[in-house]
């Protein structure tokens, strides 16, 4: 779950990408993503350390990818972001 990767999310600015294939009009891809952002703050509240969410110079982005009723997570760095530019997660 998203939720685990909040130590590694401490002290830094990031933010949810949801990229939805299916599902139009059952699921929206910004509140889906709002909500994520909403639980990594608020687990690394419950540890006891920060976050944020920002869109511009995140430290690092959480992918979601789904299509119909499956999904995928990956977590990229900036200094993956900056090693790979065709990931295009913003």
């Amino acid at each position: 779950m998203v939720v685990g990767w909040a130590p590694r999310l401490a002290g830094k600015r990031f933010h949810v990408r949801m990229h939805r294939r299916g599902l139009k009009g059952i699921l929206s891809s910004q509140q889906e993503a709002r909500l994520l952002d909403e639980a990594l703050l608020e687990a690394l509240t419950r540890a006891g350390s920060s976050g944020a969410v920002r869109f511009e110079d995140a430290d690092a982005v959480v992918d979601v990818e789904t299509l119909g009723h499956r999904a995928g997570l990956t977590l990229w760095t900036r200094e993956e972001l900056d090693l790979y530019p065709l990931l295009k997660t913003e």
